[in-house]
């Protein structure tokens, strides 16, 4: 079980990363986040999910202003759908449990890339597993006719069948 917790961890940190958060690479589980980080994370998950969405990354010093700003950030993930109760303590003062469902809320959140990567492999064999994925789909696509109206060529036309 600790093995599982900590590659779910390293998947969620790696991914936050990558959208922009700059961590320390000594931080390998959530349990050492804190809110500061919290908040970074949301803010760029956010950026990126709603592009006009303007917040600042770190929290500010006053407490006001960490109050606004983290009601701001639970507002936007309420809009979002997120269904659990959130608010400025989810931000400040919450359990890794509560931070690991909204990051994982967010980061379900964020678009996925249609457009394939440059460094994308594109050898001989996945060029033939996408091709065999592409018609094996586009069967899938079509509907199902029984094998014995296949074969006679019956064919339903104007809810009467055609005679012979």
């Amino acid at each position: 079980m600790k093995f599982a917790k900590r590659s779910r961890w390293s998947i969620i940190i790696s991914t936050l990363k990558e959208v922009g958060c700059d961590f320390e690479d000594e931080i390998a589980s959530l349990t050492q986040f804190t809110p500061e980080m919290v908040v970074e994370a949301s803010v760029r998950c956010l950026q990126i999910i709603i592009p006009e969405f303007q917040s600042p990354t770190h929290l500010p010093d006053a407490m006001s202003a960490r109050f606004r700003m983290c009601t701001g950030l639970a507002n936007a993930c309420q809009e979002l759908g997120f269904q659990a109760e959130v608010g400025y303590q989810t931000f400040l003062y919450s359990s890794v449990k509560d931070w690991r469902k909204l990051l994982m809320f967010l980061l379900e959140k964020l678009p996925k890339e249609a457009a394939q990567t440059a460094d994308e492999p594109t050898g001989a064999g996945i060029l033939l597993t996408r091709s065999i994925g592409a018609e094996i789909g586009a069967s899938l696509r079509t509907p199902w006719t029984p094998s014995y109206c296949k074969r006679e060529s019956v064919r339903r036309v104007r809810r009467k069948y055609p005679k012979k």
